[in-house]
Parts: C-alpha cells; structure tokens; sequence
C-alpha cells in the first residue's frame, strides 16, 4: 500500500507518538545508563538516525497554492519550506557578483552535500516522510531537494535533543529520582510543544512584516 503524505488524517496518532519515541528512546538509555554507570560523563555515540513524526499526508491541496494552509514544524513540507527560505536569505547576504547556487549554500553552512543511497531510502518510510505528498493536482513524488532538506533537519533535531539530555544528565536534573515512563513521556510531549510553539511564533512574526510602499515614505 502506498504511503501519502501531509498533515492531518489516519497516521495523525501513531506519527505524533513515533516523535515522543524518539525523545523517549534518549532519555531512558540515559536514566538506564546512570543506574548501571554512577557517574555517566558523555553521550555515546547516535545509535541511528532520529525518528521524528511525519504529519499524515492527505491533504486537500498544496500548501505552496493555499498561504492558509498551517502545517506542523515537523512536516516535511514546512521543513523545505524553512530551508528554501534560509538558502534565499544567504543569497541576498552575499556580496553582488558571487557565484550563488544550492552547492555553495551548502558548503557554507556546513551541510554534506549529498547523502548514501539508503538515507533517501529510509526517509521515504511511512514513519518519516511517507513515499508520496498529494497536492491540490493529485499525486507526486518527493523531490531530490524536500529529501535532502529532511535528512538535514533529522540530523540536526537527534543532536539537539542528544545535547539537551546531555544537558540534564550534567546538572543531574535527569536523575534527581527514578522517573517513570509517565513522566519520562510528558517531558517528551514537552519537547514538541515547545518546537511547535517557537516554529509558530516564528511563522507569525514573518507573517506581520510590512514593507512599507516608496511613495508612502518621509523624506
């Protein structure tokens, strides 16, 4: 059966719960680790790679047509979305007459530049992206770009929630007590919270720039 993609719908649930796993899965192999080792100093190495939720992908059309749409911080389409903005504003940073591509942003943010052939493979599971996004004109597949652009944030949310762990696992606020699953979870559900709220301050702050027209300006 074909995965689509896109927010809301039947993997709604089950999608939102593989992105507690994942938060999950780091925070109980350190409070397992701390009982085992007393004095646990640094992460190990990331066992593979993160494991976010994807929004469902059944959508009525194509976000890019309909500005209305709200999709999480998490989809897949709001992830390229924010990597084709930040590209664009270090195209209008750089000096007039530079040599301007995807490549060169790449380098200079210290992206990989490509990925092995198993990673577009892996992101294309129904856990992650799904394998194809519907829009307003039916059907399509992924491109090249929106996977890479997956793949970047995936690597970079297992880092930031590894260093908040570590973070905790530090101070020894992660162990003041043997937590159970149940508050295990909640800081999970913490965690979305609070990534979906600064992704939404931040998509309404863009929301309320006003340029103001030539004419209408005080000389």
């Amino acid at each position: 059966m074909d995965t689509l993609c896109g927010p809301g719908g039947a993997k709604a649930t089950s999608d939102g719960n593989a992105r507690r796993n994942t938060v999950l899965t780091i925070e109980t192999e350190q409070v397992d680790r701390h009982i085992t080792t007393p004095e646990p100093r640094h992460l190990s190495p990331v066992p593979s790679m993160y494991t976010p939720p994807v929004s469902s992908q059944l959508t009525s059309g194509d976000p890019t047509s309909d500005p209305t749409t709200h999709l999480r911080y998490d989809d897949p389409r709001a992830i390229h979305q924010r990597y084709v903005k930040s590209r664009e504003d270090w195209y209008k940073a750089q000096p007039p007459g530079s040599w301007l591509g995807n490549r060169q942003y790449r380098k200079a943010m210290g992206l990989p530049l490509g990925y092995p052939k198993a990673s577009y493979s892996w992101c294309l599971d129904y856990k992650q992206m799904g394998r194809y996004c519907k829009t307003s004109t039916g059907l399509r597949e992924w491109t090249k770009e929106e996977m890479v652009a997956y793949l970047d944030w995936d690597k970079a949310e297992t880092g930031r929630i590894e260093a908040r762990v570590a973070e905790e696992t530090e101070n020894g606020r992660l162990f003041t007590s043997r937590r159970g699953m149940g508050e295990l979870w909640e800081m999970a559900q913490r965690d979305i919270d609070e990534q979906e709220a600064l992704y939404s301050a931040a998509e309404q702050e863009e929301s309320c720039i006003v340029v103001q027209p030539w004419f209408s300006r005080v000389y």
